[in-house]
């Protein structure tokens, strides 16, 4: 990959400089650990393939939070949607490669994000978090399992008199203590606005996506990755 070339490239002239390419010198530091950030004691050289990811997901982000956009309506009109949220994956041959690589991006940036809910339109009610940190069929599977509307939206689960939540059979006695649990969760939702729902990017206080913080967040994980496994290989 060009990724690869490039870096080659750095680290060649970090440990070689402007010395003969075909002599030898000893590596002084861990390609690796020249990629942690000088906060946790590396050089604070850029990782590509975190930054190009994180640019590639400013495009997955601008996509799930714009709405009036010639491109948006281009690649919903093109793939279709997979939620109210995200197109559906481009499974044609050819022509479809970068947007392919840009959706296989999704999970990570909404694994990422949490739900404002506004009128409930566009958020699934089991799958997507937006009561609590994780989303409702996480916390709950035992109910999640019984449910009759599994791929239903906020909004549909709403009617006139409140949460209309439907169940393949009556709840056994220590359902209905998971069921009370539950609904104090729903209590803090009981009315929805006009607006429609919005996405926030958890990594920043004001919901904002941004390539560093996109960036910085991966590095951060990455980072505890390579550790645990240096870990595992000194013990």
């Amino acid at each position: 990959e060009i990724r690869d070339r490039l870096d080659a490239i750095r680290r060649n002239f970090l440990w070689q400089g402007n010395c003969d390419p075909n002599k030898h010198k000893f590596h002084l530091v861990k390609w690796n650990e020249v990629l942690v950030s000088k906060k946790e004691g590396g050089l604070g050289t850029r990782n590509l393939k975190i930054q190009n990811h994180s640019l590639l997901m400013k495009w997955m982000w601008r996509f799930a939070s714009q709405e009036q956009s010639l491109w948006k309506d281009t690649i919903k009109a093109r793939y279709g949607m997979e939620t109210r949220w995200i197109s559906n994956i481009a499974t044609q041959p050819y022509g479809t490669g970068v947007w392919r690589t840009i959706k296989n991006l999704w999970p990570k940036l909404i694994n990422k994000c949490t739900i404002k809910i506004g009128d409930g339109g566009k958020t699934l009610f089991w799958e997507e978090v937006w009561a609590g940190q994780a989303s409702l069929k996480a916390s709950f599977p035992d109910l999640f399992s019984l449910s009759l509307e599994k791929v239903a939206t906020v909004k549909e689960m709403r009617d006139a008199q409140g949460w209309n939540l439907k169940f393949r059979r009556p709840l056994n006695d220590w359902e209905v203590n998971r069921m009370v649990e539950f609904l104090n969760i729903l209590e803090r939702y009981k009315e929805l606005s006009n607006r429609e729902d919005k996405l926030l990017w958890a990594p920043d206080t004001q919901g904002r996506f941004s390539v560093g913080t996109a960036y910085r967040n991966s590095q951060r994980t990455h980072s505890i990755k390579l550790l645990a496994m240096e870990n595992d290989l000194e013990s």
